[in-house]
């Protein structure tokens, strides 16, 4: 049979914001408009080093860029079909408008430092990474359906995010040194900046 290309309309626009409150879900139960979740940012020197209370070294907060999280934002989802011998192609008949924002994470000791730190960390977060990114699917746009087999597939639109890991100074002792007081480099948190880069995951139902 020749192959042809399959237009699965999706029968209403779905326009996704961001609400004060993050939606973070599991991968099975992805929903438009939710974020992936954060991962837990690990202090691999803290049995070695003691803190000061207060320690932390103003205007010392900086990030590294530590990995790519593929499916950070999911902007749009359809269930579609794909018979034995076609190509699927999936056409917007509306357009589709997501906005995704940063999200950050403060490191719970770092935290219980003070607020000093704490709003420092905040404001290097506030202008050093964007805020959001919107992606806009207009109407007629088509994605290519890449798969293996015919059957039931759910294809998930996501934009992807750079993760950042954030550090900072902070005065304290290494149990190598106990008596000797320095800067020590300290992990403050993570961020994860949204950007334009699309992802398309087709999985089999």
């Amino acid at each position: 049979m020749k192959k042809q290309a399959v237009a699965v309309l999706m029968s209403v626009a779905l326009i996704s914001t961001f609400s004060t409150t993050a939606a973070f879900a599991k991968e099975a139960d992805r929903k438009v408009g939710s974020y992936s979740q954060p991962t837990k940012v690990v202090q691999p020197e803290d049995s070695f080093v003691v803190y000061e209370a207060n320690g932390y070294v103003s205007g010392s907060t900086y990030g590294t860029p530590s990995y790519v999280d593929l499916k950070y934002y999911l902007n749009h989802r359809a269930d579609i079909s794909v018979p034995s011998g076609v190509t699927a192609t999936y056409e917007f008949s509306q357009t589709v408008t997501s906005t995704s924002y940063r999200q950050h994470t403060v490191d719970a000791g770092v935290k219980a430092s003070g607020s000093i730190a704490v709003v420092d960390i905040e404001g290097h977060i506030k202008y050093t990474y964007q805020n959001s990114t919107t992606m806009t699917y207009t109407k007629g746009t088509k994605s290519n359906i890449n798969v293996s087999a015919p059957g039931s597939y759910t294809v998930y639109w996501y934009n992807e995010a750079q993760v950042y890991t954030l550090y900072c100074k902070w005065w304290g002792y290494t149990v190598d040194a106990p008596n000797t007081r320095k800067q020590i480099t300290r992990i403050a948190g993570e961020v994860r900046e949204p950007k334009q880069w699309e992802n398309i995951d087709v999985v089999k139902r």
